[in-house]
């Protein structure tokens, strides 16, 4: 008996996909070139044709681009965003290349119920709107929309927001240093609106953060919905001291990998929480016919765990989102 039974051909180009994609996002082709198809196909037992669609998979997710003459090159990495401190994100990705920011709209609005509720000001009452779309190394990076009092928007509309971020000039403005935030993350897709500015296709999977960030005495003067692009940036576990608010289930402990699969839980063929993974991050093990995570990055977003109908997922947040 064949001790490897025979797979689709895509089934076969996603796993090498999955492999390369470890590969490029840990910088391991280090003069940026990909080996050539016939190396790949030998590394990976597989056809040309897989190898060649496994391509086209990493080439549509924006990591490697394929020229005749040239070969397939790596065109985006993945930076560490450090999230254990309220910091700007030209601070956080200062190491990483330059952080650019182009102002779409500013001004000021009324507040509406939500907003209000949020930032303990009355409905009704003034307050300041920012968009903002920022860029890592000129490629678009997330769409912010940043609302705040009106006593603290409007000095900040005075100053150089293209060049500054927002949190270094509000400690600035208020005399005060930041104090907390309360963030929540879920996965959404793209309105045409977004897809076009942050450059991805109509319903393209983006990282939604809300986060509201209060000064050191406790007073919320900051509350940002952020859209991240996947690609250029990812979003790393580390611990800190910010407070948040998730919609999931959470667990005490961390473990080694973000989502964790109870495998005496877990309905054999059962693809529910693989096919809503805006990442691709789980996928079905060939050998024991279950769901498991075979690529370790998570959005903590949640629906993998709230789609499960026996409760096998666990999904294991960070201290700083729980």
């Amino acid at each position: 008996m064949d001790p490897q039974p025979r797979r689709p051909r895509a089934d076969r180009a996603r796993q090498i996909a999955d492999a390369l994609r470890r590969q490029v996002l840990d910088g391991d082709f280090t003069d940026g070139v990909l080996p050539d198809e016939r190396l790949l196909g030998r590394e990976f037992g597989a056809t040309r044709n897989a190898v060649r669609e496994a391509l086209e998979l990493l080439r549509a997710d924006g990591l490697i681009e394929r020229s005749p003459g040239v070969g397939t090159v790596v065109v985006a990495r993945k930076y560490p965003h450090g999230l254990n401190r309220l910091m700007g994100l030209a601070e956080t990705l200062h190491e990483h290349g330059v952080v650019s920011n182009e102002v779409r709209t500013s001004g000021v609005v009324t507040a509406t119920g939500v907003l209000a509720e949020r930032l303990l000001v009355r409905p009704g009452d003034p307050i300041v709107c920012i968009e903002r779309l920022r860029r890592l190394n000129g490629l678009p990076l997330s769409l912010d929309l940043t609302y705040l009092p009106v006593d603290v928007g409007e000095p900040l509309l005075a100053e150089d927001l293209v060049n500054n971020d927002v949190f270094a000039l509000l400690e600035r403005i208020c005399g005060q240093p930041l104090g907390r935030a309360e963030v929540g993350m879920e996965a959404v897709n793209a309105d045409p609106h977004v897809a076009s500015v942050l450059d991805l296709p109509r319903g393209g999977a983006l990282l939604l953060v809300e986060r509201l960030t209060h000064l050191a005495d406790g007073r919320p003067v900051d509350l940002e919905f952020i859209r991240f692009r996947g690609g250029p940036a990812h979003h790393a576990r580390r611990t800190g001291s910010i407070e948040g608010f998730v919609p999931m289930a959470l667990v005490p402990n961390r473990a080694d990998v973000p989502v964790v699969i109870d495998e005496s839980l877990c309905v054999k063929g059962c693809r529910l929480c693989v096919d809503v993974c805006p990442l691709d991050s789980l996928a079905i093990n060939p050998e024991t016919d279950v769901a498991y995570m075979h690529v370790d990055e998570c959005w903590y977003c949640g629906p993998c765990a709230a789609r499960c109908p026996t409760g096998a997922v666990t999904v294991n947040m960070p201290y700083l989102i729980r």
